[in-house]
């Protein structure tokens, strides 16, 4: 036989379902502490977040490291976040999302960029002043000079895996449902 609720139990649940909802930051905080747990498991094991391992990168072969953890920048920039009502993890560094998501080359067309002065090391550079203004020359023991000029290139200029170590599989989905509803409780 079904439970019969009264309308003041009612009344009851719903107050407590508002308050518990108005402020959810206790799960919050455990979901997006979880996040960037995954996210820093994934670059230590080299696997997206769903398991699967990543392709070694050309200098991870080349010197035997992991793949995206030349200087560590990007591993260490991830930082979670979380309020009432939203739990996330994420970085600022600019080219993580080319890095997670993969791009093809020249998917971004062709973009032209200046390119420096550069001497060969060791070259002894003379500078003269002139009206069209200072001009850098190498001395004539070494007569190679690069002047700074602009280039057009592909960007970018090959293909980037995608190697996918930011997101939510369905094991962390049904997880964090299960601390949401424990955190509920009997009310609903």
């Amino acid at each position: 036989m079904a439970k019969s609720i009264t309308m003041e139990d009612l009344i009851f649940r719903f107050k407590k379902l508002r308050e518990k909802s108005e402020n959810q930051s206790s799960v919050m905080k455990k979901i997006a502490r979880s996040m960037k747990t995954t996210v820093n498991s994934n670059f230590r094991n080299e696997t997206d977040f769903k398991g699967k391992r990543w392709t070694k990168s050309k200098r991870a072969k080349l010197v035997n490291g992991q793949t995206l953890s030349n200087t560590g920048r990007l591993r260490r920039s991830f930082t979670s976040k979380y309020g009432i009502d939203y739990a996330v993890c994420g970085t600022n560094v600019k080219y993580a999302k080319r890095l997670n998501f993969g791009a093809k080359k020249g998917e971004d067309g062709k973009k032209t960029f200046r390119v420096g002065d550069t001497h060969v090391k060791g070259c002894k550079v003379k500078e003269s002043k002139t009206k069209k203004g200072t001009i850098r020359r190498a001395h004539k023991r070494r007569p190679y000079i690069r002047r700074a000029h602009n280039r057009t290139a592909i960007v970018p200029f090959g293909n980037i895996p995608a190697y996918n170590f930011i997101g939510i599989n369905e094991k962390q989905r049904k997880m964090y449902l299960k601390w949401i509803k424990e955190f509920y409780g009997e009310i609903v």
